[in-house]
C-alpha cells in the first residue's frame, strides 16, 4: 500500500493520519546521514540496513514511541504501527524472528493487497507434492506439443498470411490503382482533343467555314496531336455508323464501315467500334478494353484500353486509348520487388526461429533437469516426513491440508478424517490441561497466537489417550501463513505415569483380548497399527508391575 492509503485507514479507523508515522515505517535508512550514524553508534543485535525487519514488527513499537512520543500518544502510535503492519502482511503482525529465521520474506510484503491467494495446497498439489508425480507422457509423443513445433507453426502461418495479403490483397490494389490513373489520364487527354473539334463547330455554326473545311481541319489538326513517352499515342474519330473518320496510323481503315470490323480476325464475337458507338449512345463517354495493333507496328496486337466522348452536332466519336502493357511491367516489377523482400524476411525469420529454438530447446534441457531435481527433493522429504517418529500436521487458515502416516498410525484416522473441521475437539480428551492447548491452537489459527510446545493428551480413535508434546511453528506457503503442529509421544521413565494409566491390578488377559478384538474389527490400516501401539503400553505396565518374561513372550506372541 502506498502512505496516503495506510494514512487514510488509520485516519479512518481511529481518526488520524500519521504520515510522518507511515513514511518512518516505509522508510529506508540514510547511509551517509544524521540518522545512520545516531543509528550505528547504538550497540543493536539486529542488521539497521533492513528496513523491514527493523520496522515492520512488534519490536519497532518501543522506537517508534521514543521518536514520535512528542506529538502522538503511545496508544496512537501502537495502532498506526500495528495497523500499517497488519495491513501490510494480511493481518499478521510479525516479529522481528520471523524475518531471521528466512521463512518470511520480502516477497510476502509485495504481494498485492487485492489479489485473491490461492489455498496452500489443493489436493491434487498434495497428490504431486507429498505422493510424487505420476508419469507424465513425454512431449516427443505428440508433435504438436514440442516447443519448438509451437514456435514454427505460427512462424509459418504469419509468412503464408503475409503472401496471401500481398497476392490477393495487396497487388490487386495496386493494379487498380494504376489502371484507374490510367483512365483518368484518357479522359483528360480526350476531353483536350473534344475541346478541339468543338472549337471547328463554333467556327461552322457562326458561318466563318463550311461544315465539309471545319470537319477536313478538326480532322487533320487531332491527327497531328500526339502524347506518351515515345510520342507515338494517338487519337482517333469515327462516326455513329459506325465509319472511320481519321486514324493516323490505319489509313487503310478512312471512310471504311467498321461494323463488322472485330478485335481479330479469327473472332466474331467483340465488334470493337460498334461497343464503342455504343458506350457514346448511352452515356456519351465511355472506357473499352481490348486487343490492339501495337503502335505502329501491324504485326503484333496488345491489351489496349480505349476512352471515347462523342460530339453531338456531328455525331463524331473520338477516342484515344493506351497500352496495358507498361501497367503489367509495373505489377510485374512490384511482384518482384516483393518476392524478394519477402524471400529476404522469410530467412530472416527463419534464422530468428531456429535461435529461439536452439535457445529453447536448452532451457527445456535445465528445466527437465531441474524437475528431476525437484521430484527427487520431495521423495527425500516424503521419505523423511514418513519415516518420522512424530506425527505431523500441515495447517492454514485453521485447516488442515497435510498430514503424514505416523500420525494416521498414531491415532487410527485417515487423511480424510483428519481434515474435517471437527477433528480438534475429537483429538484432544477432556483432561484440563487439554482445554488450555485447544485455545491456544485456535488462537494460532487466526494468528492471536505466538508458536508454543505443550504437553498434552490425545484420544484416538478407539478412544485410547496417549500423552504427547505438541510443538507448533509458522511456515508460510504460496505467500500464505501455515503452521506446522507436532506429535511427539511421550515415553516416560516411570511406566505407567500417564493421565490415565492402568492400575497393577489390571486384567492383563482381558487387555490383551481387546487388543485383538480391535484388530478383527480394524478398518484400515492405520487402526489395526494404532491397536497394536497399545501392545506396548501393556507390555510396559506389565514389566513394571514384575511380570514373568515367559508370560510376556506368550501375551506378544498370541497378540500377532
Amino acid at each position: 500500500m502506498k502512505i496516503s492509503e495506510h494514512a487514510d485507514r488509520t485516519e479512518h479507523l481511529y481518526g488520524i493520519r500519521a504520515e510522518d508515522i507511515h513514511r518512518w515505517i516505509d522508510g529506508f535508512f540514510d547511509y551517509s546521514g544524521q540518522g545512520h550514524n545516531e543509528t550505528m553508534a547504538k550497540k543493536v543485535d539486529f542488521d539497521p540496513y533492513s528496513h523491514r525487519r527493523f520496522r515492520h514488527c512488534k519490536e519497532a513499537l518501543a522506537e517508534a514511541i521514543q521518536e514520535f512520543g512528542d506529538k502522538y500518544t503511545s496508544q496512537q502510535i501502537k495502532d498506526v504501527l500495528e495497523t500499517h503492519i497488519r495491513d501490510d502482511y494480511h493481518g499478521y503482525l510479525p516479529t522481528r524472528a520471523d524475518f531471521e529465521n528466512g521463512s518470511f520474506t520480502a516477497k510476502y510484503h509485495d504481494t498485492s493487497h487485492h489479489a485473491q491467494l490461492g489455498d496452500v495446497l489443493d489436493e491434487s498439489e498434495l497428490a504431486d507434492y507429498f505422493s510424487g508425480l505420476s508419469a507424465v507422457q513425454s512431449e516427443q509423443d505428440s508433435p504438436l506439443s514440442r516447443f519448438g513445433l509451437r514456435i514454427v507453426l505460427p512462424t509459418i502461418s504469419a509468412i503464408i498470411l503475409f503472401v496471401t495479403a500481398i497476392i490477393y490483397l495487396i497487388l490487386p490494389l495496386v493494379e487498380a490503382s494504376m489502371v484507374g490513373q490510367k483512365q483518368q489520364m484518357l479522359k483528360e487527354l480526350t476531353s483536350t482533343a473534344v475541346s478541339v473539334v468543338d472549337r471547328y463547330v463554333e467556327m461552322e455554326k457562326r458561318g466563318e467555314i463550311s461544315l465539309e473545311e471545319a470537319q477536313r481541319k478538326a480532322a487533320l489538326d487531332i491527327k497531328a496531336m500526339r502524347y506518351g513517352p515515345e510520342n507515338k499515342d494517338y487519337f482517333f474519330i469515327t462516326d455513329m455508323h459506325p465509319r472511320m473518320i481519321m486514324h493516323p496510323y490505319r489509313s487503310d481503315l478512312t471512310n471504311q464501315d467498321l461494323t463488322h470490323y472485330y478485335e481479330s480476325e479469327k473472332s466474331s464475337d467483340f465488334p470493337i467500334f460498334v461497343e464503342l458507338v455504343k458506350l457514346v449512345e448511352s452515356s456519351h463517354e465511355g472506357y473499352l478494353e481490348y486487343l490492339w495493333q501495337w503502335k505502329d507496328d501491324a504485326t503484333i496486337t496488345a491489351p489496349k484500353m480505349t476512352y471515347v466522348e462523342g460530339v453531338e452536332e456531328w455525331q463524331w466519336v473520338v477516342g484515344t486509348g493506351v497500352y496495358l502493357e507498361d501497367v503489367q511491367q509495373e505489377i510485374d516489377h512490384l511482384e518482384s520487388t516483393l518476392y524478394r523482400v519477402f524471400v529476404a524476411i522469410t530467412l530472416g525469420l527463419a534464422l530468428i526461429m531456429f535461435y529461439v529454438i536452439a535457445q529453447s530447446k536448452a532451457m527445456e534441457k535445465r528445466k527437465m533437469r531441474a524437475e528431476v531435481a525437484l521430484h527427487e527433493a520431495k521423495n527425500r522429504y516424503k521419505a523423511l516426513v514418513e519415516s518420522s517418529n512424530e506425527g505431523y500436521i500441515l495447517e492454514a487458515d485453521g485447516k488442515i491440508v497435510f498430514s503424514n502416516t505416523r500420525l494416521h498410525q498414531l491415532l487410527g484416522y485417515t487423511d480424510t478424517e483428519l481434515k474435517s473441521q471437527t477433528i480438534w475437539q475429537q483429538l484432544f480428551s477432556t483432561a484440563e490441561q487439554n482445554s488450555q492447548v485447544l485455545e491456544h491452537l485456535l488462537k494460532l489459527f487466526s494468528h492471536e497466537a505466538e508458536p508454543n510446545e505443550f504437553e498434552a493428551q490425545i484420544v484416538t480413535k478407539s478412544g485410547r489417550e496417549i500423552d504427547i508434546i505438541l510443538s507448533t511453528s509458522r511456515i508460510f506457503l504460496s505467500e500464505k501463513l501455515g503452521h506446522v503442529i507436532s506429535f511427539r509421544p511421550i515415553v516416560r521413565k516411570v511406566y505407567g505415569a500417564s493421565f490415565h494409566s492402568m492400575t497393577a491390578s489390571s486384567d492383563y488377559r482381558k487387555t490383551s483380548s481387546s487388543i485383538v478384538a480391535d484388530i478383527e474389527q480394524g478398518e484400515s490400516h492405520s487402526h489395526v497399527v494404532e491397536s497394536l501401539n497399545r501392545l506396548t503400553d501393556l507390555i510396559r505396565e506389565m514389566i513394571a508391575a514384575g511380570t514373568r518374561p515367559d508370560h510376556l513372550r506368550r501375551l506378544i506372541g498370541q497378540t500377532y
